[in-house]
């Protein structure tokens, strides 16, 4: 008995690629339902009527679990085995099947049989050999190993230098060899830099197909982070494989970070004379150890006695009795206090004076507890009857304090708001901070330390957030010994709802209050949360963009220009991509043995540079914090680019040290004068 296959594509034809041929066995939608079989021995014979009925209607419904072409199937083309026959039954002419047909009263139906000749015959043969070696092919590999996008390339070479590509990639459809091409591509533009990228296939497995080709790098340096190809037919120039997208680095730099920098300088890389960490005049207390191992510099300088290095014409001031404080020259005389002692006039004392750290004064009633359903109240106070103790985060020095403390024994949002005594926002320069309940120690959080804010606006200070049930130390102070005196607080407290006053100063604080009140004849536009006059008068008065005071815009500034909104005006900014950057045509008198900086400007081989050290991922992980936070349209966290838009947005907050260990200084521009040095990242 000889096994009998048949092979249905009911949608295309497939090419063998081990055979350079193209077969198909299609049913026709229309006509009589014919299936060719073959036998083992190569031989081709049509079933029966009842048979070939059958095998139609098996096929097609085996064929609407079948996507032709599709990725996720390794054979396009289904194999279905019959009922055997015997080789002899097969080997019979057509001609003695064409008489028990027309016995049988069925010649019109296979009439076409007929006619048919050796030559037909031999070729249906080859065909269906075609496809029965493709399907044996197929069932030999179903187990193998499943093709997966895989792109190959050095993370690091130099400028103009050679390097190899390879792409592995599942394609849609089986092809040939020579139809296949993986094409480059570069969302971020940098296609010309890399004119020759185009990778060509060199195996074809199924449905996996391999690119390859010896490629040159661009002498334009950078790292570039889209490098793409795309499987293309080019004989139909249609894709057939996802984009896959890779990184390479176009550098000079052989890696190490200790020796310095390699830059690329009139075609051709050399060694700048600037190693890291260390100081060109040879000062110590500028001059770090270079640590290979995580390519970065200490923490601490190698000199001694450093927090006076760049005071080197200031001399200490400690008198003899002085056993605490400063000594005016960044360092301090004696010992620091410790077992809740404070340095007070050169020496530890213990402060237990009301409104001080061993004495704080209760925020509200006797006990300072506030109630579970909230409250909104005035508290005052006078900071020039406090006494300096504790040093704020958010305070340029240590003035006169004045301490509160609260509890909490639900969790509750706040909003203090700090003024002069009759209400100014511009009568009092104050800074507040909310601490732990030992009153040394800040709550972690940039908004529990507050100088400036809006509201209230002015000199005024706000604290808020969201604390947990527990005891709490409230701070309020002055800016300098300047800025003392009475006080007025403005205190709201609501149960697990923190109020959203950022920018607005009156309208819905989202937690069923409010965030002020506007005076006559004035009315809250709630839109922007501010008082306006009715109608709201716009005012773009010298001002050619950014906010009209009423909601809208003074205008849009043209491409290549940015608004300055402090000031209204369109400046004009040179967009630089920082991470493959383009110099001006000249060297900006740089000299000829110049490189071409990641800001985009030419700079001498021997310049000093500023070098920015972030902290360490170890350094920073325990400070991380995530929370959310709502913004509305008049927050000045969105007026001033820190946030993207408004609604609620997801944050994460933590602290870092940014350690300059170049040669130069580093000057950050404000984000409002310079909105395009800034990036903003949100996920």
């Amino acid at each position: 008995m000889s096994a009998v296959h048949t092979n249905v594509n009911m949608l295309d034809a497939f090419e063998d690629s081990s055979s350079n041929s193209s077969s198909m066995v299609a049913l026709k939608p229309r006509g009589p339902r014919v299936t060719t079989m073959t036998a083992n021995d190569g031989s081709v014979s049509p079933r029966s009527l009842n048979g070939i009925a059958s095998a139609y209607a098996f096929a097609e419904d085996a064929a609407k679990d079948v996507a032709i072409g599709s990725p996720n199937h390794v054979n396009p083309v289904r194999k279905h085995e019959f009922p055997a026959y015997r080789s002899s039954q097969l080997q019979r002419p057509v001609a003695a099947y064409v008489m028990a047909i027309a016995v049988m009263g069925a010649c019109a139906a296979l009439l076409w049989l007929v006619v048919d000749t050796r030559a037909s015959v031999r070729q249906l043969a080859d065909r269906s050999s075609t496809l029965t070696k493709f399907n044996e092919d197929s069932s030999a590999t179903s187990t193998a190993a499943v093709c997966t996008p895989k792109l190959t390339l050095p993370t690091r070479t130099a400028p103009g230098s050679k390097f190899t590509v390879t792409l592995q990639v599942p394609i849609s459809t089986v092809a040939l060899k020579n139809t296949l091409l993986a094409r480059f591509s570069s969302s971020a533009g940098h296609a010309l830099d890399w004119p020759s990228a185009n990778l060509a296939a060199s195996s074809v497995d199924r449905n996996c197909a391999i690119f390859s080709a010896l490629l040159t790098a661009p002498t334009k340096t950078g790292l570039y982070l889209d490098l793409s190809w795309q499987a293309f037919r080019t004989d139909v120039n249609l894709p057939v494989s996802s984009i896959v997208t890779g990184a390479l680095d176009v550098s000079c730099s052989d890696g190490v970070y200790c020796n310095g920098e390699e830059r690329f300088v009139r075609g051709k890389c050399v060694s700048s004379p600037v190693l890291p960490c260390v100081d060109p005049n040879g000062d110590l207390c500028s001059t770090y150890a270079c640590q290979e191992q995580n390519k970065s510099c200490s923490q601490a300088p190698i000199g001694t006695n450093c927090d006076r290095c760049y005071e080197a014409q200031c001399n200490p001031h400690c008198s003899t009795k002085a056993a605490c404080g400063p000594d005016g020259c960044g360092g301090q005389c004696g010992s620091p206090c410790t077992n809740n002692t404070f340095c007070i006039s050169g020496s530890c004392q213990l402060v237990d004076s009301p409104g001080t750290c061993g004495n704080p004064m209760p925020l509200i009633g006797t006990m300072g507890l506030i109630p579970a359903v909230g409250i909104n109240t005035i508290v005052t106070g006078d900071t020039s009857a406090g006494v300096a103790q504790v040093q704020m985060v958010c305070a340029p020095t240590v003035e006169k304090q004045i301490v509160f403390k609260f509890s909490l024994d639900v969790a509750q949002g706040f909003e203090i708001q700090s003024l002069s005594i009759d209400g100014n926002p511009s009568g009092l320069d104050t800074i507040m901070a909310v601490h732990q309940v030992d009153c040394l120690t800040p709550y972690p959080g940039y908004s529990f330390c507050s100088d400036d804010s809006s509201p209230p606006g002015g000199l005024g200070s706000r604290v808020r957030g969201l604390l947990p049930p527990g005891t709490y130390s409230l701070i309020v102070s002055g800016y300098s010994g300047s800025t003392l005196g009475p006080f007025q607080l403005l205190v709201k407290f609501v149960p697990n709802c923190a109020p959203q006053c950022d920018g607005k100063f009156c309208g819905s604080d989202s937690c069923g209050g409010s965030c002020g009140t506007c005076t006559e004849p004035e009315q809250c536009n709630s839109a922007v949360g501010r008082c306006q006059s009715v109608p709201c008068m716009p005012d773009c008065q010298a001002r050619a963009c950014g906010d009209d005071g009423c909601g809208g815009s003074c205008g849009q500034c043209k491409s290549g220009k940015a608004c300055e909104k402090l000031d209204g005006q369109c400046i004009p900014v040179s967009v630089c991509d920082h991470f493959v950057p383009t110099c001006p045509s000249n060297r900006q008198g740089k000299g000829p043995n110049s490189w071409c900086g990641n800001d985009c400007n030419w700079h001498a081989l021997d310049e000093p540079l500023a070098d920015i050290l972030p902290n360490q991922g170890w350094q920073i992980k325990p400070s991380i914090q995530f929370y959310w936070r709502s913004f509305d349209d008049a927050s000045c966290t969105l007026k001033e680019q820190c946030v993207r838009a408004p609604g609620n947005r997801y944050l994460v907050n933590f602290d870092t040290r940014i350690h300059n260990i170049g040669n130069a200084w580093v000057d950050l521009p404000v984000i409002a004068k310079s909105p395009l040095d800034y990036q903003v990242v949100e996920w």
